[in-house]
């Protein structure tokens, strides 16, 4: 039966019924459900309490639902609906008024975390995704949002960057011709490898947690008194040669990053270098050996006792001296914290760094008692695979470079296919659908290998299903003024599923968990795919998936013609 009570369609239709049903004092009996298919009713009331449903309450509480019949359901008033489809197929700003939610709350979302020695390779994507989109969420949702990326342009990679160039650059410098293969960050990468390769099979080996039982600190642990170290010893005396290479290395590298960056439509807002707060991260172990939350070790070296049995201690000089990576990553917060004051501030990690988060945590509240101590959130998620299921990683050579993949999907017949039939959305922006959604429709504890096969394929890879709803749904022949039918499943369908939208985006990223959210618009665009949609379901359902990959940091809002024409 119709429920009457709608009049303001920014509202969401379905927060407005439950606000009712709580004021019918039947919050604790009626759970409203929107069925995930067509069917004769718009919203099933599922019963908490059979009983309470004969009784004179419930019958009271039905009655001024408007539900008679059984199973218990209703449908949404037409005219609601109407005006609805109207809004969103005019192009309405904030069609599912998402905005309002996390109005006024500041964000900072820190995610990538590369290093300056090297270009994306597959293994970065996952957590460029996971970030990428959180931080889209929290936008979308109002939001003020800060994307960071803390860059490790400091310690053993860096010298080995550097030694590389000077052994095997040839002098050479990026080119800017726009050359995907001629990239500043390729070029430092080769060198770096070659670098590496060069060396004992000791000092080039990467750290085994098995072994070494610290993944993080990769290869640093070890000292190895060769040119990569005097590099890095001659930059921090500040020699001009030295310093003018550190330079050169990192603007190259960055620069590369950027362009990578962009072509998969990432945003980056803030770049933190490690290198800026070596100053900061001596003056911190001093406060810690003071205080007795430091200790000293053999020769230069300190260690921060964790009290944990699997991760004892947290290395932050080696014997020698050096800052470890570990001191870097708690200084690098330690001093930004003005930066992020007031903020929700989300780290996304591999869970190869899980052992260090912990430690940095409790070392920075035992440094900083009753302070705000950021990240307030961390977000882990398991590794991308290799070959022979080992985790990606440069200084082994071989890994997949990001640039190569996303040419290699652009260039893919199944997308080449999607963008020349329905011409609104090129096979570029396509391909970071494509992409950056295979890795948030897998669950973050799960470890993942990529395959072009995966990629191309809707029911392995949500970012596939997306692609193709996307641009059907972005069709030219699509295009026209608002046209609402209620009357029409299909479109009834979109409109009603269109109201889960902003309660799904809200409570998943308070959660930080998108996969629910994810999973709504991947079956919400398989089920388009099944459907010969008419040009008003697809226009309404533009809107709707716009909205989602917008707050997905997947693509832009949807694109309204002028031709729409004004709102009626």
């Amino acid at each position: 039966m119709p429920f009457n009570g709608f009049s303001d369609p920014s509202t969401n239709l379905l927060d407005r019924l439950e606000d009712r049903i709580g004021a019918l004092g039947a919050s604790a009996a009626l759970h409203p459900v929107v069925p995930f298919r067509p069917v004769p009713v718009d919203v099933r009331l599922e019963r908490r309490d059979p009983a309470w449903v004969d009784s004179a309450d419930g019958r009271r509480v039905l009655a001024a639902l408007g539900v008679t019949d059984e199973p218990l359901g209703l449908r949404l008033d037409d005219e609601e609906l109407a005006q609805l489809g109207r809004a969103l197929e005019g192009g309405a700003p904030d069609p599912l008024a998402t905005r309002a939610v996390a109005a006024g709350t500041r964000w900072v979302v820190n995610f990538g975390d590369p290093n300056t020695t090297k270009a994306l390779h597959v293994g970065h994507l996952r957590n460029v995704a996971i970030g990428n989109a959180v931080a889209g969420a929290a936008d979308a949702l109002g939001a003020d949002v800060v994307r960071q990326s803390r860059v490790g342009d400091y310690g053993r990679s860096m010298g080995e960057a550097m030694a590389g160039y000077l052994a095997y650059g040839g002098g050479c410098e990026p080119s800017s011709s726009g050359d995907v293969g001629a990239k500043g960050d390729r070029l430092i990468g080769e060198c770096y490898l070659r670098y590496v390769r060069s060396l004992p099979a000791r000092a080039a080996a990467t750290a085994d947690p098995a072994r070494d039982g610290d993944a993080a600190l990769s290869r640093e642990r070890v000292i190895h008194r060769d040119l990569a170290e005097e590099l890095l010893e001659r930059w921090s005396a500040g020699e001009a040669a030295a310093v003018r290479l550190f330079e050169d290395v990192r603007s190259w590298v960055v620069e590369g990053h950027a362009q990578t960056f962009a072509r998969l439509g990432v945003r980056v807002d803030r770049t933190l270098f490690e290198s800026d707060q070596l100053a900061h991260a001596e003056a911190l172990v001093r406060e810690g050996l003071a205080c007795g939350a430091i200790e000293r070790g053999d020769g230069a070296a300190t260690t921060y006792p964790t009290g944990e049995e699997a991760y004892p201690q947290l290395l932050l000089h080696r014997r020698d001296g050096f800052p470890t990576q570990h001191l870097r990553y708690v200084a690098t917060y330690d001093a930004t914290r003005p930066l992020l004051a007031g903020a929700r501030s989300v780290a996304v990690f591999g869970s190869e760094w899980r052992g260090l988060i912990r430690a940095c945590e409790a070392l920075l509240r035992r440094l900083r008692p009753g302070e705000e101590i950021h990240p307030t959130d961390n977000l882990m998620h398991e590794m991308v695979l290799g070959d022979g299921g080992a985790a990606v990683k440069s200084s082994r050579g071989g890994a997949l470079l990001v640039d190569d993949l996303f040419d290699r999907v652009v260039e893919a017949a199944p997308v080449a296919g999607l963008a020349r039939r329905h011409g609104r959305i090129d096979a570029e922006r396509l391909a970071r659908i494509v992409l950056l959604g295979f890795f948030l429709g897998r669950p973050l504890h799960e470890r993942m290998t990529v395959t072009l096969g995966e990629l191309l394929d809707a029911r392995r890879n949500v970012g596939f299903a997306l692609a193709q709803a996307w641009a059907r749904a972005c069709d030219p022949r699509h295009d026209g003024a608002p046209d609402p039918a209620p009357e029409e499943a299909g479109y009834r369908f979109v409109l009603v599923q269109s109201q889960r939208h902003r309660r799904l985006l809200a409570r998943c990223a308070e959660d930080l968990d998108l996969l629910p959210f994810v999973r709504f618009h991947y079956h919400l665009s398989r089920w388009f795919a099944g459907v010969q949609a008419t040009p008003r379901t697809a226009r309404a359902l533009r809107v709707v998936l716009g909205e989602g990959l917008a707050a997905l940091g997947l693509a832009e809002p949807a694109p309204v013609p002028a031709a729409a024409g004004a709102l009626a």
